[in-house]
């Protein structure tokens, strides 16, 4: 189970880097990672992602989760080309 929720604005307290989680990774050895995309500034484009470890990171807002629809953050695997019970006809 992941601490926290892809979306979320977010803060690594050992460097301040701010951004939104867009994903993260589970490790064998338990360990769990987020990267953190910073937002762009004055339109100057954002720096690299950053992978942080779980504790590392401090919930700091919403992110972008509140404008997304629920189908867009968890859709059905239909909507990603996944199985499907009739599939369409060609």
């Amino acid at each position: 189970m992941f601490k926290h929720q892809l979306g979320c604005e977010a803060r690594d307290i050992v460097t301040g880097l701010e951004g939104v989680i867009t994903s993260r990774t589970e490790y064998l050895n338990g360990c769990v990672r987020y990267c953190i995309q910073p937002r762009a500034v004055d339109n100057k484009p954002a720096h690299e992602v950053e992978w942080v470890d779980e504790q590392q990171i401090e919930v700091i807002g919403d992110g972008v989760r509140t404008r997304l629809l629920p189908a867009q953050v968890a859709g059905p695997v239909a909507a990603v080309g996944g199985p499907r019970r009739n599939p369409p006809r060609q």
